[in-house]
């Protein structure tokens, strides 16, 4: 079946893209590389609306692309249930937080610098940290989704597939900073929405039209009983829901990019462009977790170590070919962008936290290449997109209270409290993950951090 293109059709499509990309940018964001707030905040002057979009495309990354229509094929109604709960209300609930952070640090650049301000350096060291390393896994993932679509698709080398989408990202990030970031979410936002909906259109129409194609809310592993009250959506509740929902609860709280973004907005305009993101994410994986359930009734058979591009596999076989390009295409809209924001979001860190004593336009470009020299190397060394989506999670959880109490209730916690409940969670959360207990390791994530920050505070 695969691959569909030649590789030059593929090569065509990610020149078009950046191309496409630097263009609009270049008209776009003249203004917006000449300061420390323009480079990294884009002068703290989004609305409500492109607040939204770029909250909405910096969320939806590559397992709203993949992991949404794996878990609809695999473990149907429950595996796709989980997987948009807690998306959609963790935008929701960080509204309001987002909003209180502006409040108490009005011309705040980072998380970690508000961290440092109130805590003091060795929070701030462990903040940096993880942040970085957040980074680095979202690059990575994006990398991996990214380069094997194209693989497959173009039988482009996977390697060289990674390292063309980081130049891509790399060419504008570098230019024009953060406001070239949020010119290619709402690039990104367009094309996804526009090419998702294309597809799940022609899906739709194929299925009241051949009867060798129908639709099943419960998924191949589950025997026919994939309801999410059944002992099978139960287990997916255990084995997979769980670290998904926290995972994605944690989200915001665990990645600058979306502090940034608070920081970025203008104040009164943080809570409502928390709240419509929420509502503009959500469409597109529910869209593509029909995908899922249509593959799930047809019968569409997909090998084991592919299991993640079910998506792929289903456009491939029930649609002509021209529908896998513009699927690539919006697939390269997608996962680039969310690089770019994360190399954005890093330089956000290294040029604000660190102004005083650098000079921030070259160190902040010089973060974003490191970053991405690391995003790659982590990309080819054989991960998949689902391990790293989960030690990204469990990494995020071990932030995620400490974090809650630290903007909402900051009388609770000292530096070294925080300091040592966000380690003290950390190490036994991922010696969890790389001994295969997720479920474990999600909860001792959650629990333990808060727990040792809690009282290492209330003892000092």
């Amino acid at each position: 079946m695969f691959p569909l293109y030649d590789p030059m059709v593929g090569w065509a499509l990610l020149c078009a893209y950046g191309l496409l990309t630097f263009a609009v940018i270049n008209k776009f964001t003249y203004r917006y590389d000449k300061d420390r707030v323009s480079f990294l905040l884009a002068r703290r002057e989004l609305t409500w609306f492109t607040g939204a979009l770029s909250i909405a495309a910096a969320w939806l990354w590559a397992p709203g692309l993949f992991i949404s229509t794996q878990q609809a094929y695999v473990n149907g109604l429950p595996g796709l249930f989980w997987f948009c709960l807690g998306n959609f209300l963790t935008l929701m609930f960080f509204a309001g937080f987002a909003h209180r952070l502006r409040k108490q640090s009005p011309e705040g650049f980072t998380i970690s610098g508000h961290i440092k301000e109130k805590f003091g350096d060795k929070a701030h060291f462990i903040y940096q940290v993880e942040m970085l390393a957040i980074a680095v896994c979202a690059v990575a993932i994006n990398l991996v989704a990214g380069a094997t679509t194209v693989a497959l698709l173009t039988n482009i080398d996977y390697n060289m597939s990674v390292v063309a989408m980081v130049l891509i990202a790399l060419s504008y990030t570098f230019l024009k900073g953060y406001k070239a970031t949020v010119v290619t979410e709402i690039i990104k936002v367009g094309v996804v929405y526009t090419v998702v909906g294309i597809i799940v259109a022609l899906i739709a129409s194929r299925v009241g039209n051949d009867p060798m194609l129908s639709i099943s809310l419960d998924g191949i592993a589950s025997g026919g009983d994939g309801s999410i009250t059944s002992s099978f959506g139960w287990g997916v509740f255990t084995s997979f829901g769980i670290a998904a929902f926290i995972g994605h609860m944690a989200g915001p709280w665990r990645d600058n990019n979306f502090y940034q973004r608070a920081f970025a907005i203008k104040p009164n305009h943080i809570a409502p462009a928390y709240i419509l993101a929420a509502f503009m994410f959500i469409l597109v994986p529910l869209a593509m977790g029909f995908i899922g359930f249509v593959a799930a009734g047809s019968g569409i058979v997909v090998p084991e170590g592919d299991i993640f591009n079910v998506n792929l596999y289903t456009i491939a076989t029930i649609l002509p070919k021209e529908a896998g390009l513009l699927f690539t295409f919006a697939i390269f809209a997608g996962l680039i962008s969310i690089m770019d924001s994360q190399m954005t979001s890093v330089a956000n860190i290294v040029g604000s936290d660190y102004a005083d004593r650098f000079n921030f336009k070259g160190r902040s470009r010089l973060a974003m290449f490191i970053v991405a020299a690391i995003g790659i190397a982590v990309a080819v060394s054989g991960f998949s997109i689902g391990q790293l989506f989960l030690f990204f999670s469990i990494m995020g959880a071990c932030v995620f209270i400490p974090t809650l109490i630290a903007i909402s209730f900051p009388q609770l916690l000292t530096g070294k409290g925080l300091f040592y409940g966000v380690i003290g969670g950390f190490i036994p959360a991922i010696s969890l993950y790389f001994f295969g207990e997720v479920l474990y390791a999600t909860l001792t994530g959650v629990i333990l951090p808060p727990v040792i920050a809690l009282a290492w505070s209330r003892k000092s």
